[in-house]
Formats: C-alpha cells, structure tokens, sequence
C-alpha cells in the first residue's frame, strides 16, 4: 500500500510528504473494512482514487465521474497467500468491471514469512504451493486479454529496527529466499519484477519498523515502476 500512496503523492505533487496511507491505521474514504487474519482486528482492505487529468487525484467517492472513462487506481489488501478463498472472488470483481485493469501491481510474502504455517521451512513450502495456485487462477481469470503485471518483491529486512519478537522468523536473508522462490514461479509467466530489496538493503536506516520504508526508499520504488511502465 505504501508504494499505491506514493504514487497519488507523485501525481499530485507530494512526494516531498509521506502519504498518511503508509500508516496500516488510514482509513480515509476506505472502499471496505473487514477482519483478516492473523489478528482479525478490523482495518480497511480497499482504497479507489480517480485521476482527473491535471486536476489531481482523488478518492473515488469525493469526485463526481458518472458515465466518464477516468484513470482508477484501486487498492485491494491480501495478507496471506494461503487466503485462497480471497482470490478468485477478488479477481473476478476485476475481470467483471465495465473498464478492466490495464495494470495490476501485486504483491506478498511479508506475513507469511512473519507467521508461517509450522516452521520457517513449512512457511517457504507453503508461500510457494499457494503463490502457485494463485497465479493458476489469475491466468483463468483473465484467460485471453491480461493486464500487465508486475511484482513487487519484498525488501530487505532491516533486522536491526524489528520488535525482538519479530526477529526470530524475518530477516533479509529470509526475505531474499521469498523472493527466489516468486522469481522461479513469475518470471515464466511473464509477470515483470520491481526489485525493492536491493535499495531497501541498502538503506536500513530508512526502516522505522523493520520491514516498511516510508519516505525516499519507498517513493524509489514508486519511481521504478513508473519508469518500468514506460519501457
């Protein structure tokens, strides 16, 4: 969500002020709240913004553009890989819309690799089997036209600024293991990369928490996919 923030801020004009979406708290104009695991509190797992040409961008829900074809950008939360029950219903609202996505930016593996299902081991064999059957889905979900997709990878872990109690089950060399295992499953697919970890790596002092890097390392990786897209 971080990287969806910075890049409203880069079209209005922002990107000096880190977006208060970075906070998992923000729930301005949120689209849906709902309780997902691991904690089930309730937290907001969607954001739509418009873009009105010159104009700015703004929340869907404060702009009137009945019946005009406008630049969206939607933010939609998974947590888990392994939520499969969240992926084909999710996917078809996508697939379904009168005006489709042209791209989908996606990303996971944070969550599972901070709660894994068994040991850290069973997590990785996990995140690779349900990363698996996700993109199976997506592929029938958008089975003639696709979006382009890309894939953000984790950062690095800055193990230095997580809570002690993170720092058994996430680290930067746990983090690069994620990845590989994505790279192997995505790059054959055709689904183009947006490497965070190298400059996440070398800015961990850029982490306030460990794992999110708000500010000029974040908004780097606003600027990658911007110049991925115009490739």
């Amino acid at each position: 969500r971080g990287v969806f923030f910075d890049i409203i801020s880069l079209l209005n004009g922002t990107e000096n002020v880190t977006h208060p979406g970075h906070s998992a708290n923000f729930s301005a104009h949120c689209t849906i709240l709902e309780k997902r695991p691991p904690t089930n509190r309730t937290k907001c797992g969607g954001f739509d913004y418009v873009v009105l040409g010159q104009g700015g961008v703004y929340p869907a829900d404060s702009v009137h553009h009945t019946g005009s074809r406008r630049l969206r950008l939607t933010f939609r939360l998974k947590t888990f890989t392994s939520d499969t029950a969240f992926d084909a219903p999710s996917l078809h609202v996508l697939s379904a819309n009168s005006q489709p996505p042209s791209i989908l930016l996606m990303s996971f593996g944070l969550w599972d690799m901070q709660y894994p299902q068994g040991s850290p081991e069973e997590g990785l064999r996990s995140f690779q089997q349900h990363l698996s059957a996700f993109l199976d889905t997506l592929q029938q979900t958008f089975p003639v036209k696709r979006p382009r997709i890309f894939w953000l990878t984790l950062t690095a872990v800055a193990s230095s600024k997580l809570p002690v109690w993170k720092r058994p089950l996430l680290s930067p060399q746990m983090a690069k293991r994620y990845n590989d295992l994505s790279e192997q499953l995505l790059r054959p697919r055709g689904i183009e990369l947006i490497d965070t970890f190298t400059s996440s790596q070398q800015h961990p002092e850029e982490s306030k928490d460990g794992v999110h890097f708000p500010g000029k390392v974040s908004m780097g990786f606003a600027h990658q996919l911007l110049r991925a897209l115009c490739l």
